[in-house]
């Protein structure tokens, strides 16, 4: 039974991988475009480093729909009352994940807050899938 399990967990962690590739493939042929639905508010200040541009790049194809509304609560809280459909246990996490990542680098600055958001929601909810096969 255990090396079924090991079996899963590994095509789990290979169809995730399959999905990031994916996603940046196709972010990258097929241009986005202006759905007209919720957007995550960042401040008109922020200017991203080089660093934050290639994070973007990579990640956000995966930046769509309900992830809007998850990433604007973990930066914002629950400003919009359309917010208030989502639970707030997988924000708290990105968010708490996210300040000990900027933590971690804030002396070098490489990284700017709203990047660690993206990149901590994307380690949570993977880690959460891959964990889910065990």
């Amino acid at each position: 039974m255990d090396e079924l399990r090991k079996k899963v967990r590994v095509f789990s962690l290979y169809t995730r991988l399959f999905i990031l590739i994916l996603q940046f493939v196709c972010n990258w042929v097929i241009p986005d475009h202006q759905a007209g639905v919720f957007q995550w508010t960042l401040d008109p200040k922020w200017e991203p480093t080089v660093l934050d541009r290639v994070f973007g790049y990579l990640l956000d194809g995966l930046i769509r729909w309900d992830a809007h509304h998850f990433l604007h609560i973990a930066h914002h809280g629950y400003t919009f009352e359309q917010n208030l459909a989502f639970f707030p246990l997988y924000p708290l996490l990105v968010r708490t994940l996210a300040s000990l990542l900027f933590w971690m680098q804030s002396d070098y600055m490489f990284i700017s807050f709203v990047t660690t958001l993206k990149i901590s929601a994307v380690l949570i909810s993977n880690g959460c899938f891959i964990l889910a096969t065990e």
